[in-house]
């Protein structure tokens, strides 16, 4: 019987070892250093242009093909 009871208790420690102890509270505030590189960013995101976005034909202004 003890043969059998020590792997399950060994097992048992292992596994409560390994729960999360901080419950469902969820991920940590970000820092204000985190926030702003976040921002910084976001805003070069929305600077860039779009892959998915149509682009403009080229413009012939300034080339004429009487030359």
């Amino acid at each position: 019987m003890m043969r059998r009871a020590l792997p399950l208790f060994a097992l048992g420690a292992v596994l409560s070892s390994c729960s999360d102890s901080r419950g469902d509270r969820g991920p940590d505030p970000a820092t204000a250093d985190e926030a702003r590189a976040l921002s910084q960013a976001a805003e070069m995101l929305e600077e860039r242009p779009r892959e998915d976005a149509p682009q403009a034909a080229p413009s012939d202004e300034g080339s004429d093909p009487a030359d």
